[in-house]
């Protein structure tokens, strides 16, 4: 597939399984995580990854403990970190959550 460069494209063939608002996003092993948010009915728990190789989203068997609105998603030393957000009741919250995709195998003298 060509990447149009310096350029705002439309990827039309792979939409997110859930409509999401107020949602964070990074990117981990070249895959793009997209974490909790809000569908227009409820806050959500729910994780999508997008590989970007295959253009494909899938829903990740792992949920957030917690549903999280507004949160701020960071990666850091190979894991993936959800901070923050907002429950179904507009409350705010201070949790910080931990995704580690696979175990990294630690390299002689290290």
């Amino acid at each position: 597939m060509k990447k149009n460069h310096k350029k705002w494209e439309v990827v039309e063939s792979a939409p997110m399984n859930s409509v999401r608002s107020g949602c964070a996003a990074a990117g981990l092993d070249g895959h793009v995580y997209v974490t909790g948010g809000y569908d227009g009915k409820v806050n959500l728990s729910t994780v999508e990854r997008f590989d970007t190789n295959k253009e494909f989203w899938e829903v990740m068997p792992a949920r957030l403990q917690t549903v999280s609105l507004y949160c701020a998603a960071a990666v850091l030393d190979g894991a993936l970190y959800v901070l923050g957000g907002q429950d179904n009741g507009d409350e705010s919250f201070s949790s910080v959550e931990r995704y580690v995709a696979f175990k990294r195998r630690r390299r002689a003298g290290s």
